[in-house]
């Protein structure tokens, strides 16, 4: 039984995850980086800046101190978005013998290709990490709407502690020894989630959306094998569940910034109210991982020629549609 935890990074779905983890009767410290909304926790018990409408329970204690935080706690939640999780954690001097580190984000860093846990192992060194991810968006699980994730750990006896921990009647987590595919996925779908925000901005129907959604699959499918992961892994609950949440909905940061691009916003203009879009980023790593194993990502290319590269949405629609014809 765990009686306390760390939870690094008061975004919407740090915040939210700290919400579940005091419902199950877990004190949480939560580690918040914005002096601002340090002030704010501490004042109102409210994240009025990603979360808001929802006030958190009394054993949600705020910090800004990341080795007191996480010299108190054996397990630590990492929320912080992918792209900052390296800066983050060069702070860290505590002690880690015995620390168990679950991520919760879903990316790639762009420099270096490496995702959440493998940034953490970077940096960190030998230490139990674990990678938890699904289909979940940060309000539901805040509220206590019923919720399937996966929890994926190289170390078995990890996996299941973890697991056996933040699992109840609320959320229900499923246990997997593919780190490298469900960390994969998380950051994978994102990007087809930006498409599928182009082609709804662009007025395009539910047979575009389907499309994409079937050969963003495919995509990822063959990166994850080519990456060490399992195709089996793409058709559970961190890829085909988790695309269909964040391609068809405009809860979803990654969906609605490709709204925003079918408009002729740009990386630059680009505004969710201070929220992050992990898959604007990812795709730039996807591109560099993608071509390194030649591996083909017509989808995933698409989305950065239409980022960065200055291409028109409607032109990469028409280059889809128009490439060579081919057996399924």
């Amino acid at each position: 039984m765990l009686d306390r935890a760390a939870v690094i990074g008061a975004g919407s779905w740090g915040t939210a995850f700290s919400c579940h983890l005091a419902r199950c009767g877990i004190a949480v410290d939560l580690w918040v980086m914005e002096k601002e909304l340090l002030k704010i926790l501490r004042a109102s018990r409210e994240n009025s800046l990603f979360l808001p409408g929802i006030i958190l329970p009394e054993s949600i204690k705020f910090s800004s101190d990341i080795n007191e935080i996480i010299s108190r706690n054996k397990v630590i939640f990492v929320a912080i978005p992918t792209q900052f999780i390296r800066s983050a954690f060069e702070l860290v001097s505590a002690d880690l013998r015995g620390k168990f580190f679950v991520s919760l984000a879903k990316g790639m860093e762009r420099e270096t290709l490496l995702l959440p846990t493998e940034i953490l192992r970077n940096i960190l060194g030998d230490v139990s990490l674990s990678a938890l991810s699904g289909p979940s968006f940060a309000r539901e699980v805040a509220l206590g709407k019923p919720t399937v994730l996966v929890l994926a750990s190289n170390r078995v006896d990890s996996a299941l502690f973890i697991r056996d921990t933040i699992s109840d009647e609320h959320l229900r987590v499923y246990a997997s020894g593919d780190i490298t595919g469900v960390e994969l996925c998380g950051a994978l779908k994102n990007v087809i989630a930006v498409a599928a925000g182009v082609s709804e901005g662009l007025g395009f129907g539910e047979n575009t959306r389907a499309a994409l959604i079937v050969r963003g699959l495919a995509e990822m499918a063959r990166l994850v094998e080519a990456r060490g992961g399992s195709r089996q892994t793409v058709y559970g609950i961190s890829g085909l569940g988790d695309l269909v949440l964040t391609a068809t909905s405009r809860t979803s940061r990654n969906f609605r910034a490709g709204l925003m691009f079918a408009e002729g916003k740009t990386a630059d203009t680009l505004s969710l109210g201070g929220q992050v879009a992990e898959g604007v980023e990812t795709v730039k790593a996807v591109v560099k991982l993608a071509s390194a194993l030649g591996i083909e990502m017509p989808i995933s290319s698409e989305v950065h020629r239409v980022i960065y590269e200055g291409k028109s949405p409607e032109k990469s629609v028409h280059d889809l549609m128009t490439r060579e014809l081919k057996f399924e």
